[in-house]
């Protein structure tokens, strides 16, 4: 499984590891604004915090200190993805796929 953003192919083994990597890819690329992604917002829960025990499944986005929700479905984690690059201004067709 892999997906590619902008031209760039990027090998995942699970799911959860799309949003990781995307959220490792916009933090070195937008270092000064990342902290946007605090925004984002469940209807009980951040999806994104500093705090990782406020999150069922946290993950730590490389050289930041904050977490990603990671406990969410396919379609969940497409979709947090597709928020995160529309955040900083990437549409989705900047993104795609490939699952096997």
């Amino acid at each position: 499984m892999a997906f590619n953003f902008k031209g760039t192919r990027y090998a995942v083994r699970f799911w959860k590891d799309i949003l990781i990597e995307i959220c490792n890819v916009m933090s070195s690329m937008h270092r000064n604004n990342f902290e946007r992604v605090l925004t984002l917002q469940g209807r009980k829960r951040p999806y994104f915090t500093k705090n990782a025990n406020e999150l069922r499944l946290p993950e730590k986005i490389k050289n930041t200190d904050i977490f990603a929700e990671t406990n969410l479905s396919a379609n969940g984690i497409v979709k947090m993805g597709l928020d995160v690059l529309s955040l900083f201004g990437y549409r989705k067709e900047d993104f795609t796929i490939e699952a096997h």
